[in-house]
């Protein structure tokens, strides 16, 4: 999954906090891309490295 912007990186993160707390195997990988750090920074499930910082 890819979220783009505040709103994409949010829906992202929800998936995958579902996705983990039911143990369903839905989300196969996930991808934030924003341009404000803050907003990246904000996201509790997606993967460090998989948040995308466009400057």
């Amino acid at each position: 999954m890819i979220g783009f912007g505040q709103a994409g990186g949010k829906v992202v993160d929800k998936f995958l906090e579902y996705d983990q707390r039911t143990q369903s195997g839905i989300v196969r990988a996930t991808v934030a891309v924003n341009t404000a750090r803050a907003e990246l920074m904000g996201l509790e499930h997606v993967p460090q490295e998989n948040r995308i910082l466009i400057r």
